[in-house]
């Protein structure tokens, strides 16, 4: 009788240990994912666009996403135009209207931005993307 128990004892840790090691083999992966999804949150998320700490929020002139660049070199129906505008509040008393044009290569992109944009903004007014 002693050496049954034994033998269910043994058996009951085997299987303890081996939903250990599968709960470890998942671990990592589940860790490295979450750690890309944070290192591409900063890189391609709201920080790109506003900061909170200074008001600053993004201002497409001169770089890739400028219209009046991207329609030069580009084939008409071929770019995504965004618009976006609102009021971002500052402080007590303090808000400041924006407005901002910017084009993307597909709609996603611009729908990207656009959601971006009205995180950004205390009250997003105007928010569409056209294809041009």
């Amino acid at each position: 009788m002693r050496h049954e128990a034994h033998e269910i004892m043994d058996h009951s840790k085997r299987n303890d240990r081996r939903e250990t090691g599968s709960r470890r083999r998942l671990r990592w992966p589940v860790l490295a994912a979450a750690g890309l999804a944070l290192v591409l949150a900063g890189c391609y998320g709201a920080s790109t666009y506003y900061d909170h700490r200074s008001g600053w929020v993004f201002d497409p002139t001169g770089t890739e996403l400028d219209c009046s660049i991207v329609a030069k070199n580009s084939a008409p129906g071929t770019y995504w135009r965004g618009l976006a505008g609102g009021r971002l509040f500052l402080g007590p008393h303090e808000t400041r209207n924006i407005a901002r044009e910017a084009c993307f290569p597909t709609e996603g992109q611009c729908q990207y931005w656009l959601t971006q944009m009205s995180a950004a903004l205390t009250r997003m007014t105007t928010g569409e993307c056209t294809r041009r």
